[in-house]
């Protein structure tokens, strides 16, 4: 007998897997690896029906839980002190821009220097347009 949950909660399991592998800090990796254990567990669960099962994967959930909520908070806290109180570790990859620049340095595209460039100055479109010198009209 086929549990209906038991292919939503793999397949959320193999998609959130997918998701560690993008994840940019070691706090999201921490959240994801934990998100998909918590699917497995819940997969695990629906095919043995074990009651200890149960209790250990909800654990893991509040565990998953506590995770995702400092995740959550952390940017926030460390924003409004302005220095890294609750550290994230942002992972240090090599971009793609990069990887063309030591390979092609002659006839690279600067993807980086075109991504951080000022954006220009918002239009104000509550005040009326100038259209320069008014005409007198007699």
């Amino acid at each position: 007998h086929v549990h209906p949950w038991l292919h939503f909660f793999f397949v959320w399991g193999s998609f959130t897997a997918v998701l560690l592998t993008a994840a940019k800090t070691t706090a999201l990796q921490v959240v994801f690896f934990l998100l998909t254990l918590l699917f497995y567990l819940l997969t695990l669960y629906e095919i043995t029906e074990s009651k200890t099962l149960l209790h250990i994967t909800g654990c893991e959930g509040i565990l998953c839980g506590l995770s995702a909520l400092y995740t959550g908070l952390a940017p926030i806290v460390n924003e409004a002190r302005g220095r890294d109180i609750w550290p994230v570790n942002k992972r240090h990859t090599k971009s793609f821009s990069s990887f063309r620049r030591s390979r092609h340095e002659s006839e690279h595209l600067d993807i980086e220097s075109i991504y951080h460039q000022e954006s220009p100055a918002p239009i104000d479109i509550l005040s009326p347009p100038d259209f320069g010198p008014r005409l007198r009209t007699t």
